[in-house]
């Protein structure tokens, strides 16, 4: 059984379990192109405590071979479908203009990585996996990041920041390896220039 409710161009439908396994999900779509599905875009006027728009937590509450995902987005266009560009998610994340503070960061995201507990994770534990699977002609660069130049008053100071000194941070040394071989380069291209850093081999 669904239940349909239409209002400003957004069509809930809400769909009933009718029997063990069943399959139906609750869908959210807008029925009209040029409308949004918006979640709590609105004002928040609490004084204290955290502001969150959207909270998604699945728990996996069972053992299973598959994956878990707290969401998922594919935008896409379609075969034989040309576009202008396609984002897969946009992250806004500003302080508006005037004289608001923010006492502790601004952060576009803010990723954390917990296994606390003493199972094994078979794989690896990755930050931010990079999937590359282009095939059409790519008449500009094909990158892993792109930085634009900075637009404020105030420009960037560091491309990397570590939260610990050399030798101390886990993912550094204090020694020098430029006595070593050179094992190869990173490309890196600055203002249209191509340009390599060094890595050298570990011993």
């Amino acid at each position: 059984m669904a239940y349909v409710v239409q209002n400003h161009g957004i069509k809930i439908s809400r769909y009933r379990r009718l029997k063990e396994g069943d399959a139906s999900n609750t869908t959210i779509n807008s029925h009209v192109d040029n409308k949004t599905v918006a979640i709590n875009s609105r004002d928040y006027n609490q004084a204290s405590g955290d502001s969150v728009g959207l909270q998604v937590t699945p728990n996996q509450a069972t053992t299973t071979t598959g994956e878990v995902y707290g969401a998922q987005f594919k935008p896409r266009a379609a075969a034989n479908v040309s576009v202008g560009t396609v984002n897969g998610i946009g992250i806004d994340a500003e302080l508006k203009s005037g004289t608001g503070n923010a006492s502790g960061d601004l952060r576009g995201i803010n990723i954390y990585l917990g296994a606390t507990g003493s199972g094994t994770i078979t794989g690896d534990v990755v930050g931010i996996r990079l999937r590359h699977e282009v095939s059409a002609t790519v008449s500009g660069h094909s990158v892993a990041l792109d930085i634009d130049q900075d637009e404020g008053a105030t420009g960037w100071t560091h491309f990397l920041k570590l939260g610990a000194a050399l030798g101390t941070h886990t993912m550094t040394t204090n020694s020098d390896k430029t006595g070593g071989t050179k094992a190869g380069t990173l490309k890196i291209l600055h203002g249209g220039t191509l340009g390599h850093i060094q890595i050298y081999a570990d011993s």
